[in-house]
């Protein structure tokens, strides 16, 4: 055989093997993509579907959720009304004010200060503030960003123009020494406004948005207002049953000085924005990030408190966020790098919607795990269909070695709540409640909980014995009274309906 011949034969061969060579890569990754594809659409379908029993359970009448791991977006979705009147749907375009989820956004603001040589976390206040109080003067910034100034509450003043709330909340006296409790307070981070304005001669909101937002975002869809009255195109309405027991839009307002507590309106696509540029240390660098997440216990409060965000730890996953009125989230897991959106305009029955949060993480990694919440939501949803069903879900939870040391009476308790407030069901609630009391035969929390939940049904005899099984079991005499007060006034209901019957 010639040898050009044998040369063609060799580059030939070669372009075959690398053809395959290629295609066995490229049908490894075509692979792998669909089993994270698939990984990712079940994984969105457990969170729709959650999301779906929490809008029911709780009434909440719309919601932006959004899940980022590695750097992408793996879940996202909007549900429910943005406005129920006019039966407006949540959209991307759909803006929520996140109230204090300010916060994380102005300790930001400081940090990147910090950054620039203008300040730093150990100034006394009084270096930038010349107009303060002398009790006032020694509290430092670190302080401020961690609620631990002891200054008193200028919130008391809200809807008073900023000269008269300073002089009325300057003659009021310090709470506490400096760093030695945790109070939250809005005169913290009022504070840090007229910092940040001073030092960049900015408006706080302009500061923030040239700083934080000018990559990506689209004007409109960030911006500060104080004023939920306020009538601003896309804005969604806020719900919340306080004022009247039923669901009604409220109206927050305050005055533009306490913008940095609870001013910033957005989307979730612009919070994803942030968070993607967050997560690139775009803002900050990631050692004033890992300064910023330094967290502090205080004796008079359980959480730990970093500057401007809460710390969090699930099964040894730490997360760092805050959250705003009851109704937004923001969650960050860097060691996982995941990061949970949780955007709402309010609810009919409260919750505690830190522990949303939690779950959502719970669905990305089981291994992020909050037990008291995995352990709500698996017996609800199984008390929800039959009790048989619930007992038997129950007793492999307690047969489980993650939940061996796992007190149950509170989460038992809180779903019989569940029933009882939210369902209306009170027959479910006093079997889940009856359970308690036998699980718990020392509690008189447990048996107090049964004893309105028969209350609620009418059956005033077995109200009465299960509010005097708690009385017998406390040792509290307010509660002993209080209980005692309820027991008498049944006692007459059922007196006087038994004179009626004879």
């Amino acid at each position: 055989m010639k040898k050009q011949t044998i040369m063609k034969l060799f580059k030939y061969l070669s372009i075959v093997l690398a053809y395959f060579t290629i295609s066995n890569e490229c049908f490894a990754q075509v692979k792998k993509a669909e089993k994270e594809n698939g990984r990712s659409s079940e994984l969105s379908v457990q969170i729709d579907d959650y999301i779906s029993e929490i809008t029911d359970r709780y009434n909440i009448p719309g919601i932006q959720l959004a899940v980022i791991k590695n750097g992408n977006v793996i879940h996202k979705n909007n549900y429910g009304k943005a406005n129920l009147e006019h039966n407006v749907s949540v959209t991307d375009s759909s803006i929520f004010r996140v109230y204090s989820l300010t916060k994380p956004f102005v300790a930001v603001a400081i940090f990147q200060l910090v950054e620039q040589g203008k300040l730093t976390l150990e100034d006394e206040i009084s270096i930038h503030l010349d107009d303060l109080p002398p009790s006032w003067q020694s509290v430092k910034i670190k302080n401020l960003l961690r609620h631990s100034s002891g200054v008193p509450e200028i919130d008391f003043y809200d809807k008073l123009p900023e000269d008269e709330a300073k002089q009325k909340v300057y003659q009021d006296a310090m709470k506490f020494k400096q760093g030695k409790r945790f109070d939250y307070n809005q005169t913290n981070f009022w504070l840090l406004q007229r910092i940040i304005e001073k030092l960049s001669n900015e408006k706080i909101e302009d500061y923030i948005i040239d700083n934080q937002f000018s990559n990506r975002s689209v004007k409109e869809n960030v911006f500060f207002s104080t004023d939920s009255r306020d009538i601003i195109k896309n804005r969604v309405s806020l719900y919340f049953p306080f004022e009247t027991g039923n669901m009604q839009i409220v109206n927050h307002y305050r005055e533009d000085y306490l913008t940095s507590s609870n001013g910033l309106n957005l989307n979730s696509n612009e919070l994803i924005n942030w968070s993607l540029d967050f997560r690139n240390n775009e803002f900050i660098t990631q050692s004033s990030k890992d300064n910023m997440w330094v967290a502090s216990k205080f004796k008079n409060d359980f959480r730990k408190w970093a500057y401007g965000w809460n710390e969090y730890i699930l099964n040894g996953h730490k997360s760092y966020g805050f959250s705003g009125s009851m109704v937004t989230v923001y969650r960050n897991f860097p060691e996982d790098d995941l990061s949970i959106i949780y955007l709402t305009n309010g609810f009919e029955y409260w919750y505690d919607i830190e522990t949303v949060v939690n779950h959502i993480a719970y669905l990305t990694n089981n291994d992020i795990v909050d037990l008291k919440v995995l352990a709500y939501e698996t017996l609800l949803k199984s008390a929800q269909k039959n009790m048989s069903g619930f007992n038997s879900e129950f007793e492999e939870l307690r047969g489980n070695s993650k939940f061996e040391n796992f007190k149950f009476e509170g989460t038992l308790n809180n779903i019989g709540y569940t029933f009882l407030n939210n369902y209306k069901d009170t027959h479910r609630a006093i079997e889940i409640f009856d359970l308690n009391t036998q699980l718990n035969p020392k509690s008189s929390n447990a048996f107090d909980s049964l004893g309105e939940a028969y209350e609620r049904n009418n059956d005033f005899e077995n109200a009465i014995l299960n509010y005097s099984k708690a009385k017998s079991l406390s040792n509290d005499k307010k509660y002993k009274s209080n209980l005692n007060k309820k027991i008498n006034k049944l006692s007459k209901i059922t007196n006087a309906n038994n004179v009626y019957k004879k």
